[in-house]
This record gives structure tokens, C-alpha cells and sequence, in this order.
């Protein structure tokens, strides 16, 4: 399992992970529930602590990305396939226009592991 943080305005929000087989899913950190100022990432993706699956969480991280024609040269100099959203958003999540960024575990603060 691969995980991506998902930071809103440089503020944790939730956890956006990729299961072995490709299958996606975000859930917001319960701190952010929690914090009086929380808003959703989109309407799409509403405060709540349940899991969002692949089929609600793709469209919003999809749709942060460059569209095609940067995608495919994107995904042409990083190696991978221009449909991996999971593999670009971990390449160049913190790069991304707006106000969402991504980045490895790793580099975040604290793990998402003992949600799942």
C-alpha cells in the first residue's frame, strides 16, 4: 500500500491511499474533523469521517492534475503511464496549482496507518 498526505493551504487534512491492486481511497484525519475551521476538499469529498472508495476520491485528485496535453509529457519524462493518477500525484503532488498538495508519507508528520 502506497500513501499520499493530503495537505490543504500547507494544513493536514487527510490521507490519500493506493491498495496493491491500484484501488484508491481518501479519508479526512480526524484533527481535521475536529478543528472548528475545517472545510471539505470539494463538494464531492464533504467532512465525514467514513472512507471516500476510488469511485468519489479519483474525480477530485484527477482533476488537480494537468490536463492532457501536459499529463502526457508529465507522465513522459517521469516514466510512468499518463492514467496512473495515484503514480503522478506522488511525483509532482506538491507541485500542484491551488491550494491542495501531496506528498509521500514519508515526508509528512505522522502516519496514516493507524486509520486503516
Amino acid at each position: 500500500m502506497s500513501t499520499l498526505i493530503v495537505y490543504l493551504n500547507a494544513e493536514r487534512v487527510g490521507c490519500l491511499e493506493e491498495d496493491d491492486s491500484g484501488l484508491l481511497k481518501f479519508f479526512y484525519d480526524q484533527t481535521w474533523l475536529e478543528n472548528p475551521d475545517a472545510i471539505p476538499l470539494s463538494r464531492s469529498l464533504p467532512l465525514r469521517s467514513e472512507v471516500f472508495p476510488g469511485k468519489k476520491a479519483r474525480p477530485f485528485f484527477a482533476g488537480i492534475l494537468p490536463e492532457e496535453g501536459p499529463r502526457k509529457k508529465i507522465a513522459e519524462i517521469l516514466g510512468i503511464s499518463e492514467t496512473n493518477d495515484f503514480a503522478m500525484l506522488e511525483r509532482i503532488g506538491g507541485e500542484c496549482a491551488g491550494a491542495v498538495s501531496l506528498f509521500p508519507e514519508e515526508i509528512g508528520r505522522a502516519s496514516c496507518r493507524e486509520r486503516v
